[in-house]
């Protein structure tokens, strides 16, 4: 997939980010991407590769906002208020950037804010305002990582290969709960079982 990326440019990483954030709850880290992404496009400037992989997130998190705010709405036709709306209202740009600008799930903040009516347009805002700070920094942390690790190995695919894969497992590590999966490796078998 990022090999379709890169042979699209600009294009090819906002189409990827679109298709991969279309994914509920599954979606890997957009940071980590605009920085494989920016080290497979040397050629491109590095904010406009975090720019195109932010605004593809955007585009796939509002397609999730407003097929909730469809079922906020059908809800509400059937005489159940929308009594978090009014909370949402003064805090949901908020919630929307930090979903968007940390590592936490942005699901779980995201169709909340949809079924109970936030504004689209301050939705889509704040939440690409966010994306676009975390995959820029993303994107110039790869770019240049990859350009470092490139003049000590030498062979620049050699090293785009280990840096994604070191990327792509940080992320996968960052969105597991290490916590609970070493706790029940050291649980005797008889134990608390499911």
């Amino acid at each position: 997939m990022l090999e379709f990326a890169a042979a699209y440019g600009y294009l090819g990483a906002f189409l990827l980010s679109l298709l991969i954030n279309l994914i509920p709850f599954a979606s890997p880290s957009n940071a980590v991407l605009a920085g494989a992404l920016a080290a497979l496009l040397p050629a491109c400037p590095k904010w406009s590769v975090g720019i195109g992989v932010a605004l593809g997130a955007t585009i796939s998190k509002a397609a999730h906002f407003y097929l909730s705010h469809l079922g906020g709405a059908f809800l509400e036709g059937r005489g159940l208020g929308k009594r978090a709306g009014r909370g949402l209202e003064k805090w949901g740009g908020l919630l929307a950037f930090l979903a968007a600008a940390t590592p936490i799930p942005d699901d779980p903040i995201v169709i909340p804010l949809g079924a109970a009516g936030y504004s689209a347009w301050k939705f889509f805002l704040s939440y690409f305002s966010g994306k676009a700070l975390v995959c820029v920094a993303g994107a110039y942390v790869g770019g240049y990582a990859i350009q470092g690790v490139s003049d000590l190995l030498g062979d620049a695919r050699l090293a785009a290969a280990s840096l994604i894969a070191s990327l792509l497992i940080l992320s996968a590590l960052l969105k597991l709960d290490l916590s609970k999966i070493l706790s029940r490796a050291r649980r005797p078998r008889g134990e608390g079982g499911s």
